[in-house]
């Protein structure tokens, strides 16, 4: 079994751990670079936790592909929440970059809801809703 195929096999892509860990990423880096100006210090500690979560992700993701084990995935409708919420970030961090008016220490409220609701909505799965497809459901 070559790396790829553990990979898939694994499916470490997918799990609440990986999503979580680059969610927390998105969101340190950002708040970090919101209080730069103010709090170099406190930007340098909170860009460097963020940072350690992906390190720490890295290490266990080797570990699992190299012992060849599975990781439970979690259910498309969290997967779908986050991503989307995780991609919405990375855009407004790659337009704050260009636009200097769009940071500040205004948006850190609104990180640490983002922030909180994405691990709620990553833990806890079941309260995420099926959303409604228009077709009427079968009968068991």
């Amino acid at each position: 079994m070559n790396l790829i195929e553990r990979i898939r096999y694994s499916g470490i892509n997918r799990s609440a751990f990986r999503v979580l860990s680059f969610n927390s990423f998105i969101c340190g880096i950002m708040a970090g670079h919101c209080i730069k100006d103010q709090h170099p210090d406190a930007a340098m500690i909170i860009t460097t936790v963020p940072a350690l979560v992906v390190l720490g992700w890295c290490i266990w993701a080797l570990v699992i592909v190299c012992t060849c084990r599975q990781v439970k995935q979690m259910p498309q409708e969290s997967y779908s929440a986050i991503d989307v919420i995780n991609t919405l970030l990375f855009a407004y961090w790659i337009a704050a970059s260009f636009i200097s008016g769009l940071y500040g220490s205004w948006l850190l409220p609104a990180l640490a809801i983002v922030w909180i609701a994405s691990m709620i909505i990553g833990l806890f799965p079941s309260l995420v809703k099926k959303a409604p497809t228009g077709q009427p459901e079968k009968q068991k």
